[in-house]
């Protein structure tokens, strides 16, 4: 009997075509192409940059959930965490405060509640998913509270 190829021989003998990145890509293409034909403006610098724009806070999000869950965790409380920096921001951009102390008041916002979920993991031995959870709806819950529910306006 012969042994199992090692993964890097076999990604190796395995067509670019069989891949399943190979696909994907395809149907981004023919995707992109379609739209394109239907929308010529799709394909417009100021769309992508729109597209960029809107894709940044997303990204930043995911880079942190990738540090998150290569450490062997899981945090589902990123979004109420985000939702919470954001009137944050808004709320000292309401009352005057410059960007940077407005960037500094978000990210120190993000900072307690990381360290908090991180209290909670790592100091107190609750599963991460079972504290983030908890914390999800701690975070949202209180965003709510503070808010009335109503979105922040007025901002400068």
């Amino acid at each position: 009997m012969t042994p199992a190829p090692a993964p890097a021989e076999f990604a190796a003998r395995v067509s670019p075509w069989r891949r399943r990145e190979t696909g994907l890509l395809l149907t981004l293409l023919l995707l992109v192409a379609g739209v394109s034909l239907l929308r010529p403006d799709f394909l417009s610098l100021q769309n992508f940059r729109d597209i960029l724009q809107n894709a940044a806070t997303p990204a930043l999000v995911a880079a942190g959930m990738t540090a998150v869950i290569v450490a062997g965790g899981i945090d589902i409380s990123v979004g109420s965490m985000l939702a919470v920096c954001a009137v944050v921001g808004a709320l000292a951009a309401k009352q005057g405060w410059g960007l940077p102390a407005v960037a500094g008041v978000a990210v120190a916002a993000g900072l307690v509640m990381g360290a908090f979920n991180g209290f909670l993991v790592a100091t107190l031995r609750i599963p991460s998913i079972v504290a983030t959870l908890a914390t999800l709806g701690g975070f949202r819950g209180g965003l709510h509270w503070v808010t009335r529910g109503y979105t922040v306006s007025g901002l400068p």
